[in-house]
């Protein structure tokens, strides 16, 4: 099938190929603003772990700057600019902003969305408490920006330079595209991975004198309660977990959690999926077959965000439900090294603004 619809990924490409040099000339304009905008973003359709090394880097500054985080608002039903604050729900929002929005009450993080990030960015500048540096989730092809720190990430798995365009693969922008990151992270490693692999990497990659290569993996947090059973939930053990995702490549959940559990029995959803109540009557009657106890349903943040204050949630009540928050680390000591490449950027570009 993929080499039926390679004519098509052609084609695709060489669309792709046009509009990127009618902005490479200037005869489409990109805007550029007088402050540190740090673009987050991959060339695939997703998978990659924008959301937790968004996070990562907004972590890093947050309490140094006034941080804004803008985004799509992927799956939302409200259109233009949406600030997330009291009283606005994952419907205005999407998942990952309210994910944002949820982990980052307490700080001074300013969360928005637009699908014109232009736009975007002018009315968070133009609003009461400004931010002082903008992170934009998943703006990497959107080039009517252009960013101060473009960071491209690429699931170690599945490296943009193994990959084929759309649809014969994965990716949603042509190869070449990666030339204008600063920073390129293989996501999603290993913890423990050979010298060996890690040259391997960096040949199929095959940086430019301008870019630095970085390696990260994902590190599970704590379970959280998602309902009354999950809190009344005492082993500190699970006996069988059935997992059920709606984001692309989940995994390293799976993995993770074989190793916390006897047995995982996954359930996989299309990426950004809203679930119906008869998907979760489905989950409800799959996870009524395991036999003995200490058995949990657990998924993740990015979809617990979709399912908290769903009145369908209720027909999981009876079911310990958790979801497991993830964080970003870095391989070696590159988190110190990215970290202080982050942190001169926004110092430099404060100064020279």
């Amino acid at each position: 099938m993929k080499y039926i619809l390679l004519p098509v990924s052609a084609l695709y490409h060489l669309c792709l190929a046009v509009r990127h040099s009618l902005y490479d000339l200037g005869l489409i304009k990109s805007t550029k603003f007088d402050m540190p905008v740090i673009n987050v973003g991959n060339l695939a359709f997703g998978g990659t772990g924008k959301t937790p090394h968004v996070m990562y880097i907004a972590d890093l500054l947050k309490d140094r700057y006034r941080v804004g985080i803008l985004s799509r608002g992927y799956g939302r039903k409200s259109k233009g600019y949406v600030e997330a604050k009291e009283g606005v729900s994952f419907d205005d929002l999407g998942d990952e902003s309210t994910q944002y929005m949820r982990d980052y009450k307490d700080a001074d993080v300013m969360v928005a969305v637009d699908e014109n990030r232009v736009h975007g960015i002018e009315t968070m500048l133009a609003s009461e408490n400004p931010p002082q540096v903008v992170v934009l989730d998943d703006a990497f092809q959107h080039r009517r920006i252009k960013a101060g720190l473009n960071i491209l990430l690429t699931d170690w798995r599945n490296l943009y330079p193994t990959d084929c365009l759309f649809p014969a693969g994965t990716l949603r922008d042509i190869r070449s595209a990666a030339s204008r990151a600063d920073i390129v992270v293989v996501t999603k490693c290993p913890k423990v991975f050979s010298p060996y692999v890690r040259r391997d990497i960096e040949a199929q990659i095959k940086l430019r004198k301008n870019q630095r290569l970085y390696f990260s993996y994902l590190e599970f947090g704590t379970p959280v309660p998602m309902n009354q059973a999950a809190r009344d939930y005492e082993e500190k053990k699970f006996s069988n977990v059935l997992l059920f995702t709606g984001v692309a490549n989940a995994y390293t959940l799976e993995e993770y959690l074989k190793t916390k559990s006897s047995s995982v029995v996954a359930f996989e959803f299309k990426d950004h999926y809203v679930y119906q109540r008869k998907d979760l009557e489905k989950l409800d009657y799959e996870y009524s077959k395991f036999i003995g106890k200490n058995n949990v349903m657990v998924t993740t943040e990015k979809d617990a965000m979709r399912l908290l204050g769903s009145p369908d949630l209720e027909v999981l009540d009876k079911n310990p439900l958790f979801y497991i928050p993830v964080m970003v680390r870095f391989h070696n000591i590159n988190d110190l090294i990215f970290d202080n490449e982050i942190l001169n950027y926004v110092a430099e570009s404060q100064r020279n603004g």
